[in-house]
């Protein structure tokens, strides 16, 4: 049987926050590897219900009323109405982010159907998707339900642990990181000719620890008084995180570029990539960091430890640690020899496994391996 994927995520293109990104990415090499996938996602106004986007259907028909209990029930109800209708047109139900009510609606569904359902963990650590689902009485029986699922994806080593604390056997589990597009995030040109930018991307949220690296550049600025930080991103965090930046006296060594539609101009000004995150998946602004041969420096959390090895491709620092932090900035900047060897074996670790060819891929297995089981 060919598979016959639905995509279904909550927020889709032009969201391209990490979940959203990846879907569309794998949607994208499905199609190339021609295999049919279609997206069901949340009604947006001013969208069209129905468009064609890169070449893949995508049904913005999920409707909810934002009241209560009422946003989880028509938010199932009408996610199954719609799976209902397009029932003919997929056999593999691929729900994004586990925190979602989406896979109950899919569930139901692979009951009456016979469809397969896979659920992906998007987040794992403190602010992980067991732990969201955990917090009120209808998430803690959505994780039940989560059980029932063919398959959970996990993208990280620290979630796979995660999944098997809470229950999951590991023939439940599938084992497939985030990709990046490894043809449009590449290494510069020009190297790391400008040793004054510090560059962030990530949504300004306090799980990104985005307050920790104000605290470690203001430290470090003081001796290096040349030095840029550019913050690229959204989210409910930035006017705090500006009120921040007056306060640590640096407001004119710190931009804020909003969220840019092709972060690679950037990353290919930057000497150095900073991901302070408190708790994280399998990030894409990492990713994409060190396929363009950027060196970088990330907590030790998440799926960061998968991705670095200490001293050899990248830094791994503690959360909420501004003084080491500052400490591996000043010795990226200070040391280019050692600046680009970290550069170069990042960018070889993302081609030698996490291309989003190689990740498409294995996605393309796992769905085939669901079919015959």
């Amino acid at each position: 049987m060919t598979p016959r994927i639905i995509m279904l995520i909550s927020n889709f293109y032009p969201v391209l926050a990490g979940a959203e990104q990846q879907a569309l990415n794998l949607s994208k090499g499905l199609q190339a590897n021609n295999i049919p996938v279609s997206v069901l996602t949340r009604a947006v106004q001013g969208e069209k219900h129905f468009e064609i986007v890169a070449g893949i259907p995508v049904y913005r028909n999920i409707r909810v009323i934002d009241r209560g209990k009422l946003f989880g029930m028509t938010y199932i109800l009408t996610t199954l109405y719609h799976l209902f209708k397009l029932r003919k047109t997929y056999n593999i139900i691929h729900c994004h982010i586990a925190d979602g009510l989406g896979h109950v609606a899919a569930l139901i569904m692979a009951f009456l159907f016979n469809k397969k359902v896979i659920v992906k963990i998007a987040l794992s650590g403190p602010e992980s998707d067991f732990q969201r689902m955990k917090a009120s009485r209808i998430n803690r029986i959505c994780l039940k339900l989560l059980h029932h699922v063919d398959r959970i994806v996990t993208i990280c080593s620290w979630s796979k642990q995660e999944a098997a604390a809470e229950g999951f056997p590991d023939t439940r589990i599938a084992f497939i990181p985030n990709g990046v597009d490894i043809h449009q995030f590449y290494p510069s040109a020009s190297g790391t000719d400008k040793p004054n930018r510090i560059t962030f991307i990530g949504r300004l949220t306090p799980q990104k620890g985005i307050d920790v690296l104000l605290r470690a550049f203001a430290a470090i600025s003081r001796n290096l008084p040349n030095l840029q930080l550019d913050i690229i991103g959204e989210g409910p965090q930035k006017e705090t995180l500006i009120k921040n930046v007056k306060t640590l006296g640096i407001t004119d060594k710190v931009v804020f570029h909003g969220t840019l539609a092709q972060p690679e101009t950037l990353l290919a000004a930057a000497a150095v990539f900073v991901l302070p995150s408190r708790s994280e998946g399998l990030s894409n602004a990492l990713l994409e960091a060190m396929a363009c041969g950027l060196p970088v420096i990330a907590t030790a959390v998440g799926g960061n430890l998968d991705l670095i090895e200490n001293g050899q491709n990248g830094l791994l620092v503690e959360q909420d640690n501004p003084d080491q932090l500052a400490e591996a900035i000043e010795r990226v900047l200070s040391d280019r020899e050692f600046s680009d060897k970290l550069g170069k074996a990042a960018r070889q670790t993302i081609v030698s496994g996490y291309s989003m060819e190689q990740v498409t891929s294995k996605y393309i297995a796992l769905y085939r391996k669901l079919l015959i089981d």
